[in-house]
Order: C-alpha cells, then sequence, then structure tokens
C-alpha cells in the first residue's frame, strides 16, 4: 500500500510540473478572468445597442451579433475548466505507463484527443468574438495560448488524432482532430 501510495503522489507531482498541465493552468486562469468580467460584457452589450439607436447596425444583425456572443460564451465556459483536466488525466496515464495491446487506442490518446477538441472549440469561439469585440490585449493572448497548448498536446500525444471515439468517430482510424462536421459555430 506504501508502494502504490507513493507511485500515486510522484505522478500527481508530475503531472502538476508537466509543461503542458501549466499551459492550460494559464489559459484556464486568464480565460476565467474574461468571463467572470460582467463590466466588460456589459459595456460591449452597451456599446452594441448604441450602434443600433444611432442606426449604423440593424436590429437584426444586432440580434445576431448578440447570439453568437452568448454562444461562444457558453462554449467558452463549458471547456474553461475541461481542457486541464482531461490533459491532466491523458498526462497521468502516460506517465503512468499504462499500456494496451493498440497503441492508439489508449486511454490517454482519448482523453488527449477530446481535450484537443476542446481546444479547437475554444478557439473557434475567441475567434468568433474577435470582430465582435477587437480587443488585442484581452483575446490575442488567449488565443496564442490556446495554440501553445495545441502544439504542445499534439507533440506530446502524437497518435491522439487517430483515436477513434466509439460513437463519434466514423469508419477507419482519423487524422483530422476536429471533422468537419463537428465544427460547431455558424459561418
Amino acid at each position: 500500500m506504501e508502494e502504490i501510495e507513493r507511485q500515486m503522489e510522484e505522478t500527481k507531482r508530475l503531472v502538476k510540473e508537466d509543461s503542458l498541465i501549466n499551459l492550460c493552468k494559464e489559459y484556464t486562469n486568464e480565460a476565467r478572468k474574461i468571463m467572470e468580467n460582467e463590466a466588460f460584457w456589459k459595456q460591449k452589450a452597451e456599446e452594441m445597442i448604441l450602434e443600433e439607436k444611432m442606426g449604423t447596425v440593424p436590429i437584426e444583425q444586432l440580434e445576431d451579433q448578440l447570439d453568437l456572443i452568448k454562444e461562444c460564451k457558453a462554449v467558452i465556459t463549458w471547456y474553461l475548466f475541461f481542457i486541464q483536466v482531461k490533459f491532466q488525466r491523458a498526462v497521468s496515464g502516460l506517465i503512468k505507463g499504462y499500456e494496451s495491446e493498440d497503441e492508439i487506442q489508449t486511454d490517454y490518446n482519448g482523453s488527449a484527443k477530446i481535450a484537443l477538441i476542446a481546444v479547437y472549440r475554444s478557439q473557434q469561439a475567441w475567434t468568433q468574438l474577435f470582430p465582435l469585440m477587437p480587443d488585442e490585449d484581452c483575446i490575442l493572448p488567449l488565443l496564442s495560448l490556446l495554440s501553445r497548448i495545441e502544439k504542445v498536446g499534439k507533440e506530446k500525444f502524437p497518435m491522439a488524432n487517430e483515436f477513434i471515439r466509439p460513437g463519434f468517430d466514423q469508419g477507419g482510424r482519423s487524422t483530422k482532430t476536429i471533422p468537419k462536421d463537428r465544427e460547431w459555430i455558424p459561418h
């Protein structure tokens, strides 16, 4: 029992110190500040409403923009902690060295794949928000962090994209992290 506990503590320590996990923590902390900044969102909504009242933006366009902001915020919030948690599981599995007959269909590749999907969807949400809220100091650093997380995640889990999620990925081995039919944001 003592040996198992020691191994568990060592795995926790290694996961906590992992560069990918630290990038995820940084993203979570910075994105959370923005998502919880009610004054920021209220100010932007008031600016958009003022543009409509001045006649520079039709009411239909304003409604579409507000709906898109709401949808993007929902996606960002949904994945805010998810990315870090799934990468923690993947890194933990990699550290523990769980092996299976199929080197692709492992728990850690599956966890890494869905973490990468969450990164992609978060990137898309922030990218969709940017034209509506062109605050470079706010959004661009988050996109940069997500890009770094994606790069390190793909380097650490090079076979994650090939993992087949039962009920989600059809046919043979998938070579894309995000199949085109899974994109959620309207274009």
